[in-house]
């Protein structure tokens, strides 16, 4: 029957094309199904400059045809492809079916991409598909899963948690605290009060320190009875909780622990809670740990005011530990002065020399280290350490934009003189964003700058974004359109999960490395101005670009007529 029904429609395909010059819609749908892409394109480019007009039906059938292709695709990074290009789309909720595929793949990485879109899409059969993630064969996706249930509160979700916890063995416990403090029920925080009472003194640790990041202070009665237990580390993260949880009643028990402790990270514990709820002597032993070179108490200098000389003193020292610390917390005071620092810090290549993150051994308090990757044997941890130590770089990037004067304008000249590129997307973005007279003279100069190719091309891209005039218009569509042969997407492999006291980051993100990331941004613009000669473009791109593109180029397309 299937048969029947193609053999008829090209026959009438043909007996159209006899009668009219004019492509037939059917004909250009027909020549999709048998995967004559470049055909059914020009067909369909020929009828839109006979009729002046697109049809937007035809073209969200173009694009479907391609992500089904990609979506049935053996190969995984046809799949990854094809995920990337729902999530460009705009559109994943029509997605539903391809996304069922997705998490049901035999690869970690696909299921993973599917598990983030899936997240993204608020319908109830997402709820239904997420769960697909708990039969996976890998304990990652097992575990990345519960995390997208229990934020949403689905129902049985703290049964599913305890069904994966009793699969484990016991050194898995921590790992779980976290899904507990994000559920907050009733049943949950009694789940958490056992936890912080538990004989494992790491679980312990982790269910206090949970239970203040997310503010769960119905629980600040069974934290404050931990400032009596007889472990510096179990008292070091209660002193810290207290504080962050602003518990006045503690007060008194906070002090006699910043007395009396001999482990300096408890006595800062105890010390910062006390200045976060208004006793200002405790600057002066946080002050002094800090010029003694406790790398904790120089981080915590950053919240301290009147540390501003002191911090200048330490940027100074030789310790490059010291330094370095110094520089994040006077750029948390937001100080002028850091500038400099500041801008070796950004202009260091990551290749060479790496930055971490690393706790105190109650894990309350968290400061940052140089790390060199020849140090490290493992590929995947020389690959961790160079994405975490990027973040930290566009962390403080994103964080001077907040300091006073030119000091950002300053910077931003200085970085774009650098050879290190991997900043010149946020870069760019943030001066976009800032968007002054200034800011659009230095894009303007940079756009033509000699011997930077990159640059140029993230300024183009700026300036089309910032609609200054069709000048630039016009330049950004010439540059764009001689890149539609370059393969735009690199995915990053998959990492271990970040190291550093942040709330949960997906261990897998289909983020494209520096070249195609820019490629994807100037082809997403142009997808978001929704214009006609935007789609026209798009649609040649498909055509004419790079076969690994397509996926990317349908989801844009759709994003433009939606």
């Amino acid at each position: 029957m299937r048969a029947l029904f193609f053999v008829t429609l090209i026959g009438f395909s043909f007996l159209v094309g006899k009668e009219s010059p004019t492509p037939d819609k059917r004909h250009i749908l027909y020549l999709m199904s048998v995967k004559e892409v470049d055909q059914a394109i020009d067909e369909y480019l020929t009828l839109y400059r006979s009729e002046k007009k697109h049809d937007f039906e035809v073209l969200e059938q173009i694009c479907m045809a391609l992500l089904e292709a990609g979506s049935k695709s053996p190969n995984p990074e046809d799949q990854l492809l094809t995920l990337f290009g729902i999530s460009l789309s705009g559109s994943s909720n029509f997605f539903l079916n391809f996304l069922d595929t997705a998490i049901k793949s035999p690869f970690p990485e696909v299921q993973a991409a599917a598990l983030q879109i899936l997240n993204t899409v608020h319908e109830d059969k997402s709820n239904e598909l997420i769960s697909i993630g708990l039969k996976s064969n890998f304990l990652q996706i097992r575990f990345e899963t519960l995390f997208y249930l229990i934020h949403r509160k689905t129902m049985n979700s703290l049964g599913q948690v305890e069904s994966l916890l009793n699969l484990l063995p016991p050194a898995a416990k921590p790992l779980f605290v976290e899904l507990y403090a994000i559920h907050g029920s009733f049943e949950s925080i009694q789940i958490l009060k056992q936890l912080i009472n538990d004989r494992d003194p790491h679980v312990r640790i982790t269910a206090i320190l949970y239970s203040a990041l997310y503010q769960r202070d119905d629980l600040l009665q069974t934290i404050r009875s931990s400032l009596t237990h007889s472990d510096p580390l179990i008292k070091e993260a209660a002193s810290f909780a207290l504080g962050y949880l602003k518990d006045l009643n503690s007060v008194e028990s906070l002090k006699k622990i910043a007395a009396s402790s001999n482990f300096p990270e408890t006595k800062l514990a105890a010390l910062i809670s006390l200045y976060r709820m208004g006793h200002s002597e405790a600057t002066i032993d946080i002050s002094r740990l800090a010029k003694e070179g406790n790398l904790f108490a120089i981080t915590l200098l950053g919240e301290i005011s009147g540390s501003d000389t002191l911090l200048e003193e330490l940027a100074l020292s030789k310790d490059s530990n010291i330094s370095l610390n110094a520089v994040i917390s006077l750029l948390a005071r937001k100080n002028c002065a850091v500038l400099p620092h500041l801008i070796t810090l950004l202009d260091t290549d990551i290749n060479s020399s790496g930055f971490t993150p690393f706790t105190s051994p109650g894990h309350a308090l968290i400061a940052w280290k140089k790390v060199s990757p020849g140090t490290l044997k493992d590929k995947d941890q020389k690959n961790h350490l160079k994405a975490v130590s990027l973040h930290f770089q566009e962390d403080l990037l994103a964080k001077a934009l907040e300091l006073p004067g030119k000091s950002f304008l300053e910077l931003a000249k200085s970085l774009m003189q650098s050879k290190q590129t991997k900043l010149l997307p946020l870069l760019i973005r943030l001066l976009e964003n800032e968007g002054s007279e200034e800011t659009k003279a230095l894009l303007i100069e940079k756009a033509y700058a000699p011997l930077n190719p990159l640059l140029r091309s993230y300024c183009k891209l700026a300036l089309y974004r910032m609609h200054i005039n069709d000048f630039y218009r016009t330049e950004f569509l010439k540059w764009l359109a001689h890149q539609k042969n370059t393969k735009m997407i690199e995915f990053r492999p998959m990492l271990e999960g970040d190291s550093s006291k942040q709330k949960h980051n997906g261990n897998f993100t289909l983020s494209p490395e520096e070249i195609s990331g820019l490629f994807v941004e100037a082809f997403d613009a142009l997808a978001s101005n929704h214009d006609l000669d935007g789609i026209e473009f798009l649609l040649e791109s498909l055509r004419d670009g790079h076969t690994k593109n397509r996926y990317a180029f349908a989801g844009l397309l759709l994003k433009s007529i939606h």
